[in-house]
């Protein structure tokens, strides 16, 4: 009986997959590290919000998952209209949350 072993295959729309869980998982992890000592290195701070690198990390998530959505979703295009889909889609969330957080800090005096 001779084993029939499948070859491994990766290609771009699986490797986005796996670089967004990458991604994920360092936010999540640096997240822990950040609550657990108490300090978080911040990138940008304003007075209504600061960007810390979890939060890049998130950013990066979700960057690289929009990619994988717009490559599954639309194979036939060019790479460059899945970059750019995916960044409009990230700049989208991220001015959205920002608006929400504004919002509801708002709400909150």
């Amino acid at each position: 009986m001779i084993a029939n072993m499948n070859k491994i295959s990766i290609n771009s729309q699986k490797a986005v997959f796996w670089l967004s869980i990458f991604f994920l998982s360092l936010m999540c992890s640096v997240f822990i590290v950040n609550v657990v000592e108490g300090n978080a290195t911040v990138l940008y701070e304003n007075d209504f919000f600061r960007f810390t690198i979890a939060g890049l990390f998130g950013v990066l998530s979700l960057f690289s998952y929009y990619w994988h959505v717009s490559k599954k979703g639309r194979p036939n295009f060019a790479n460059v209209q899945h970059i750019l889909f995916s960044f409009g889609l990230t700049a989208s969330t991220v001015i959205l949350y920002l608006i929400m957080y504004v919002l509801f800090s708002w709400l909150e005096k």
